[in-house]
């Protein structure tokens, strides 16, 4: 799980800098020019459906962690919750 969450995220920051570059956003930043429409760049697809697969992802990890805890496993006092540890 943590892999494919490390992955998505590399992913989300190179398709992110790619739609910054071909959209030119650094003369954004410097006010030399204004917020171009990037709905047609290549990488925004891309970008949007690695957002959706992070977001499951995270949700999936948060729901696996609570799952868990309430099998009994003690995962949140092992993230340092207070409350008495299973060992």
């Amino acid at each position: 799980m943590h892999l494919l969450q490390y992955v998505t995220l590399i992913g989300l920051f190179g398709s992110g800098l790619g739609l910054a570059l071909q959209a030119e956003l650094w003369s954004v930043f410097s006010g030399a020019a204004p917020l171009p429409d990037m709905s047609e760049l290549t990488p925004r697809a891309l970008h949007g459906a690695l957002a959706w697969v992070f977001v499951a992802l995270l949700v999936a990890h948060i729901g696996g962690g609570v799952v868990n805890q309430l099998q009994g496993g003690g995962t949140f006092q092992r993230m340092g919750w207070p409350g008495k540890k299973s060992d």
